[in-house]
């Protein structure tokens, strides 16, 4: 057996589906540092059933999921499938070929498949259990795990030996067994209790069972008495409601006709009303126009006033401003005299300025001309003595110069001739690798283009795939969802269709009738059927019209008196019960007038008028419903009521009455369908089945088309990964002979341009290294000569500059006096000319201000005019409007008397008014009485018939068939109530302890025998354990053995010398003892394992790992980077033994080595070409071998 396959989608960094196909042998899989080689092992690990995280290198299951990238969104699932030979039948299961898949959703649920069969992560352990496979098993060693195998508790590498020796099935079914024998054991305690509290409760019951036969003995008794009491009574109550019935009718056509002449008179008052009206509103406008002129009257004398106002504030102001002209005047001639002192002064100052600024340059000037030849002196020296030094540093340097140019031409020389010959070869080499760059090239570049263009293509066919896989979930689920409401809907139909067919909720004689006449018993007469089930009305009303119907609904309409009347024979003849029957040619519509409702809020209209029906029922349908308008709210209801005197019935859409006369009826109203909108709601249901059916058959079509779609998508996606692999095999070769050439080009073309510089450089170098040593002896020469006289010439200039020095400090003395005079003149010149400008400026504002002020009582002057003019204005319109008034106020007292003569009249009428509506309460309140009667006697007969079927389960049909005939109704119900008593004796009765006493009964028989089962259970576990431990004692002693001997000598075969030996650290208990290790490499002295170094532990490790293949080998070994401690020698020793055990073992090896890599019969690259997300490259080793 060995691992064929292996296919990842959304694991870790693995984003896109992949394909790994493992031959046997070697193949290594070899990348960067984080380009994801590792996640190929732990997707394995995974797959077969690897629950623990930290393994993984997650914190939590679901990081094994890709989590996206800047550029890709994070996927919301991982699957990994691995694909297994079992030709060899290691398996237990009858297909040639294993596949295991395992999935992961973002929302934590995992799924699990063998053979894409939906199994258990328990049938997944099993299923590699004692193969060296699974979570447990040694066929995988991850990254850094190598070390745990020499773990430093000898207890906890117990695990590795027991798959390795085949034990781990047995203790796997031990550890089972115990389980079983737990649960065996708490199973008998428990049996045992609930048999011993069983015979506890024995007793008991047989005496509650025979006090509860006793109890149903006289209960029977006084059914049979309370059925025959009940029959008679119903039969009673029937013949008092007939009688009510006939009352409620003369109390309406008697309260019909007095409602009219109410309405006759309230038209009348109206009218008046009407009249009243329109005198108040022609009152309200001579009011409204007296108030206007009040106002305007009252507004013109403000006006008036404020003009008086204003004309004497406007004389004051002009006064003040006079005063203020005078003021400004005085000033001005202040300011006058005040600037003419100033300019004489700043005159004065100017003057003293002159004279010292003349004084001033004069000495200015000598002070800079001694100054400038201080500095020049000065500067002269420094430079002097400067040149010198640099002219004897010089020659110096010269000297020093001409001694390394010397050496330097000697060396230069040898180094040209050597570049010369170099430079002849690297022209040929770099000719030939140029030619084979070319064609590496144009290969390399059809090849990217191919791959381009394959990647696009595969990008495209999976985002389509992904969209149409998307939009295929969603018309599944939406499918779903309709099948769901489709079985919701029909089971709704049909108990509504089988309530109708039976005639659910009618009463007992509309059914005979009805069932009778359908069939064909009733001949020679038409039935149209049910009132209800005759007419239509809108959802929204039905509650409404239904109340307004009441019991009227089950009326059945004939054609004719005849046909009523034979039918009503027919109940009697059978005793089939009672019925109402309306006549088609009897019954007239009713012409009621309440058109006064209409004017009220809430009004929708008479009941009458909201039933749709065919027009031969429309006079029945007048004039049952033609009294009754419907509302909307009882509010409205009332109001309505009270404004109409209660003339007629009002229903509310809630189903609320209030009667003709005032009485109300209401409150809450039973959930189920009545049998007036049972029909409307099938043929509701009716046209929803068939939408839904129609959605449901169009969602079919499409999730068939999207399954074809997505199927054909997914091999199109397969085909080209399949062919994009093999392009990135070839590329990968190109890509990297083409990098080689070029390094190779690079390298060349860089060393004959670096040896072409170099030998012109050193040839100009000699050249001009030569002239400068010529030129520098001539300089020497010349730079001595100019020192010598550079020493003469500081020598005198020293002398003249101590001259110098001591006349300028005397006239830098005198400069410092006059400049502080001069500064304090000037300072007093500024002052003067800030006190000149502020004078200016005074002036300025007085003269603004003046011409201000004058401008402004002329303003005033006209405004004074203007207001005169306005106070004779609101004079005249005062007086006008005052006989305005007295004229409005005249047709005023006009209209009130007129009024009042209107009003006397209305009392008049509205007393005659009152008188009738006396007579109408009067007659509403015995209506009242009548109708409460009536609905008590039903609720007492609907009571006595519920009684009947709650306590009995009959019906007054079934009980009315007995036979009365000299049945005493006094006695019986004196021996009703002595039957009562004796039963109340009995105390608590359990009618259920008489079939509670025999299940007890049996259920102890049967626990008794569960007891003695579970006993025999408990001894053939306890047998199956000891059996067990037997033979793993066995097969680890024999296993552990063989081991040992293997790791001895495979020990030494890798260190090249050396021994080791593995021991029980407690033989006597073989299946708990721990395992000591013991190790000696070569030249060493043998010690504990954590004195060796990292490489030797690893070494060791791996012994003992090959020792373990030797004796138990595993179809397939997954080995992530555990020779990453070994150093090169070493790593060629694992190689070679890789290479022995891989015709037994499939090897696939996680590696940066160069030793494993050049192992390896098949290469897999990972890399990140996109960031965060890993690529596979393939490279077949024996293929470009050949």
């Amino acid at each position: 057996m060995i691992l064929k396959n292996i296919e990842m989608q959304g694991f870790k960094s693995f984003a896109d589906k992949i394909y790994l196909d493992f031959n046997s042998g070697i193949t290594a899989i070899v990348g960067p540092n984080g380009s994801g080689k590792s996640n190929i092992s732990d997707a394995i690990r995974w797959v077969m059933g690897e629950q623990s995280i930290k393994s993984l290198r997650g914190s939590k299951m679901e990081d094994v999921i890709f989590s996206g990238t800047e550029k890709r969104k994070a996927l919301g699932f991982a699957e990994v499938t691995l694909t297994l030979d079992n030709s060899s039948g290691i398996f237990d299961i009858d297909f040639p070929d294993l596949q295991v898949t395992r999935r992961i959703y973002r929302s934590g649920e995992s799924e699990y498949y063998i053979n894409k069969t939906t199994c258990r992560l328990k049938d997944i352990h099993e299923l590699f259990m004692d193969t060296g496979l699974g979570r447990d098993g040694y066929s995988i060693i991850g990254q850094g795990q190598i070390d745990n195998i020499l773990s430093t508790k000898s207890e906890d590498r117990r695990q590795i030996f027991e798959e390795a020796s085949g034990i781990s099935k047995y203790k796997y079914r031990k550890n089972e067994a115990e389980k079983k024998l737990s649960q065996t054991t708490e199973n008998l305690t428990r049996v045992k209790d609930i048999l011993s509290e069983l015979e506890s409760q024995l007793e008991p019951l047989k005496k509650q069972s025979e006090k509860a036969k006793k109890y149903l003995v006289l209960h029977e008794e006084m059914k049979e008495l309370e059925i025959n009491v009940s029959v008679i009574n119903i039969d009673k109550k029937r013949e008092i409601l007939e009688k009510l019935k006939e009352d409620i009718e003369i109390y309406e056509n008697q309260i019909n006709d007095i409602q009219t002449q109410i309405t006759e008179n309230d038209e009348k008052i109206s009218l008046m009303f009407k009249e009243s009206e329109e005198i108040d509103l022609k009152c309200e406008n001579c009011r409204t126009e007296d108030r206007s002129i009040t106002e305007l009257i009252h507004e013109h004398t403000n006006n008036l006033n404020l003009s008086e106002s204003d004309i004497k504030h406007s004389e004051d102001t002009i006064s003040r401003f006079i005063s203020e002209i005078d003021d400004y005047t005085k000033r001005m001639a202040e300011l006058d005299s005040e600037s003419k002192s100033l300019k004489d002064s700043l005159l004065s100052l100017t003057s003293q300025n002159d004279a010292f600024e003349k004084s001033s340059l004069e000495l200015q000037d000598s002070a800079n001309r001694a100054g400038v030849d201080v500095s020049e002196k000065s500067k002269e020296i420094e430079a002097l003595h400067s040149e010198i030094l640099k002219n004897t540093t010089n020659v110096q340097n010269i000297e020093n110069s001409i001694e390394n140019q010397k050496i330097l031409i000697d060396n230069f020389s040898s180094r040209s001739d050597i570049i010369k010959q170099e430079l002849n070869q690297k022209e040929s080499d770099i000719n030939n690798t140029a030619n084979q760059l070319n064609k590496l090239e144009k290969d390399t570049a059809e090849k990217e283009n191919n791959i381009n263009d394959l990647k696009n293509k595969i990008n495209q066919l999976e985002e389509k795939y992904g969209s149409k896989n998307v939009e295929l979930q969603k018309e599944v689920s939406f499918k779903n969802k309709n099948n769901i409401k489709l079985g919701q809907i029909t089971s709704k139909q049909k108990m509504l269709i089988d309530m109708e067919r039976d005639l659910e909720g009618y009463s007992r004689g509309v059914k005979n009738i009805i069932k009778s006449y359908q069939q064909k018993k009733l001949s020679g007469i038409t039935i149209h059927g049910p009132l209800s089930q005759l007419i239509k009305v809108d959802k929204k009303y039905i509650t409404a019209v239904e109340t307004a119907l009441g019991n009227t609904a089950q009326n059945i309409v004939t054609d004719t008196p005849e046909d009523a009347k034979t039918a009503i024979k027919y109940l009697k003849q059978n005793n089939l019960g009672r019925a109402t029957f309306l006549p088609i040619s009897t019954i007239k519509a009713k012409n009621i007038n309440n058109s006064s409702a209409q004017s009220y809020d809430g009004y929708i209209g008479t009941a009458d008028s909201l039933c749709s029906c065919s027009d031969i029922y429309k006079p029945i349908i007048s004039s049952v419903l033609s009294s009754t308008v419907v509302v909307d709210t009882i509010d409205n209801a009332v109001k309505m009521g009270k404004g109409c005197s209660h003339r007629f019935r009002i229903v509310t859409l809630g189903g609320d009455i209030i009667q003709a006369g005032g009485a109300m009826t209401g409150g809450s109203i039973a959930k189920s369908i009545g049998s007036l909108s049972r029909a409307n709601e099938i043929e509701n249901l009716a046209a929803e089945i068939l939408k839904v059916e129609k959605i449901i058959e169009t969602s079919s079509s499409k999730i068939k088309t999207l399954s074809v779609e997505t199927n054909d998508l997914m091999d199109d996606i397969k085909n080209n990964n399949e062919k994009l692999m093999a392009y990135n095999e070839t590329l990968i070769k190109l890509v990297s002979d083409k990098h080689h050439l070029n390094d190779v080009l690079n390298t060349m073309s860089s060393d004959k341009s670096k040896l072409s510089e170099e030998l012109s450089d050193l040839t100009n170098k000699i050249n001009n290294i030569s002239n400068e040593i010529s030129e520098n002896k001539t300089k020497i020469l010349s730079i001595n000569k100019i020192v010598d006289e550079l020493k003469i010439k500081a020598d005198k200039e020293e002398k003249t500059f101590a001259e110098l020095s001591g006349k300028n400090e005397k006239l830098t003395r005198t400069m410092l006096d006059l400049s502080i005079k001069k500064n304090t003149i000037l300072k007093d010149i500024e002052q003067t000319n800030e006190k000149i400008q502020r004078v200016i400026s005074e002036k300025e504002q007085i003269l603004s201000s003046i011409s201000n002020r004058q401008s402004e009582i002329e303003k005033l002057k006209n405004t004074i005019e203007d207001l005169r003019k306005n106070k004779l204005d609101f004079e005249k319109n005062i007086e006008k409007n005052k006989k305005l008034l007295l004229d409005t106020r005249t047709s005023l007292e006009s209209y009130i008397k007129k009024r009042q003569e209107i009003d006397d009249k209305i009392k008049s009428r509205q007393a005659s008014v009152n008188n009738i509506r006396e007579t109408l309460f009067n007659l509403s309140g015995r209506l009242a009485k009548a109708q409460t009667k009536y609905e008590n006697s039903e609720t007492e007969l609907e009571s006595i018939i519920n009684h009947l079927w709650e306590e009995y389960e009959l019906t007054y049909s079934d009980a009315s068939n007995r036979d009365l005939t000299g049945f005493d109704l006094n006695s019986s119900i004196k021996r009703i109530t002595e039957l009562k008593k004796e039963i109340k004796s009995l105390g608590n009765i359990n009618i259920d302890s008489i079939e509670e006493y025999k299940t007890v009964s049996e259920r102890v028989d049967f626990l008794t025998e569960q007891t003695n089962d579970l006993e025999k259970s408990k001894k053939e576990l306890v047998r199956i354990i000891d059996e067990m431990l037997l033979i793993m004692k066995e097969r680890f002693s024999e296993q552990f053995k063989i081991i040992n001997e293997n790791f001895s000598r495979v020990f030494s075969e890798l260190f090249g010398g050396g021994q080791a030996n593995l021991s029980l650290s407690d033989p006597d208990n073989v299946l708990e003892s721990g395992i000591e290790i013991e190790a000696q490499p070569p030249g060493k002295k043998l010690q504990n394992l954590t004195l060796l170094s990292g490489g030797e532990r690893a070494f060791t490790a791996i012994a003992l790992l090959f020792s373990i293949l030797n004796v138990r080998p595993t179809p397939f070994c997954i080995l992530d980077e555990i020779e990453a401690a070994l150093d090169d020698v070493n790593v060629y020793r694992f190689a070679e033994y890789l290479k022995q055990y891989s015709q037994n073992t499939q090897f696939i090896v996680v590696t940066h080595r160069r030793g494993t890599m050049e192992s390896a019969n098949i290469l897999y690259g990972v890399t990140m070409q996109e960031k965060g997300v890993s690529k596979l490259l393939t490279l077949n080793i024996d293929e470009v071998s050949k």
